[in-house]
């Protein structure tokens, strides 16, 4: 039957029950789809002494790359701040090869004079500083222009060079038996300091270069060199001690046992060694890890790059072949 006003009483009372009502709109889900983050990149590379190439290698995945050909006798590497090129000196070819880090391949070298046996360049990428030790100075390069600069140290023996993070103090071993630092700001070379004996070794100095180390192998000891006082510290034995490594904070340097690979942390704030964590033999040369957890020791025994977990000493993975004779090691996080 049909209601007073002909819509239909039934009609109206299931609207009223909401038997019938206009179903409700459903709502949009709106989906966002992020690409997958990308892992970050560990790339090392390593100077292979007796076959005149760098091995370039992806720590992350294992990976070695095609070796790169340098000059005779590639000895010390180290990286630009930004991560885009690496720097080998040339022992036997008397320069500096530039390597793109993104393309693996080597650019025109550099030449720098006898024997050079380190390399240091600058926060902004813009100077070189290579120990050439025959030369009795240390050589600068413009990297923007590959042309040699101004003699630094003229009249020292340098064999090995630590500068500072932000570019301002560089410190050298001077005739094999002292520490002398330049304020590469004001030109300004300090007098020398006395090590009161023979080293043959590498140095380290802190970020706020009040403080530097210079290893000894034939001693075995890690001298620690007050630089604001100009005072000598107490050696600290750490057998076969050749490679220093700085932590990313700066409070602790490594020093690694040449021998064993043993990798003994010294406080930078009390030049007290701690406990020993155990290595792989013939670790000559290592790289600290970003976040300061892992050493990368090249080992001259195996010809491999092993990482080394600082927490417990454990011998990570993976463990990358690299050539012959291989002494040092840099590496860089590209992302």
């Amino acid at each position: 039957m049909l209601g007073p006003d002909n819509s239909g009483g039934l009609a109206l009372e299931r609207v009223r029950s909401g038997a019938e009502r206009t179903p409700a709109a459903r709502p949009h889900l709106h989906v966002s789809v992020h690409p997958a983050r990308r892992v970050p990149q560990v790339l090392a590379y390593v100077a292979n002494e007796y076959d005149g190439t760098v091995t370039s290698a992806d720590l992350t995945t294992g990976t070695e790359h095609q070796p790169i050909p340098v000059g005779s006798r590639p000895d010390a590497l180290t990286m630009s701040a930004d991560g885009a090129t690496a720097y080998v000196a040339n022992f036997g070819s008397k320069s500096v090869t530039p390597i793109n880090v993104r393309t693996n391949s080597a650019g025109r070298a550099i030449y720098v004079g006898d024997n050079p046996t380190w390399i240091a360049v600058t926060p902004d990428g813009r100077q070189a500083f290579v120990a050439t030790v025959k030369n009795h100075w240390i050589t600068s390069i413009n990297l923007t222009t590959g042309r040699l600069g101004a003699r630094v140290l003229p009249g020292f023996t340098s064999s090995k060079l630590a500068l500072t993070p932000d570019g301002k103090t560089l410190c050298a071993i001077t005739d094999y038996d002292s520490v002398t630092c330049i304020d590469l700001n004001t030109g300004t070379i300090r007098a020398p300091i006395s090590l009161g004996r023979q080293v043959g070794g590498n140095i380290a100095v802190t970020p706020d270069a009040t403080m530097a180390y210079v290893s000894d192998l034939s001693s075995g000891v890690v001298v620690p060199v007050n630089l604001a006082t100009r005072v000598v510290e107490p050696a600290i034995a750490v057998r076969h001690a050749y490679a220093l490594i700085l932590s990313p904070s700066g409070q602790v340097i490594y020093a690694l046992n040449s021998a064993t690979g043993q990798i003994t942390p010294i406080s930078t704030r009390t030049s007290k060694a701690m406990h020993v964590i155990p290595g792989t033999p013939g670790a000559y040369g290592g790289a600290i890890s970003a976040d300061g957890t892992v050493i990368y020791e090249v080992s001259a025994t195996t010809s491999e790059i092993v990482p080394i977990t600082l927490a417990n000493g454990t011998q990570g993975s993976p463990q990358v072949g690299v050539g012959s004779q291989p002494f040092y090691i840099v590496t860089t996080l590209q992302h």
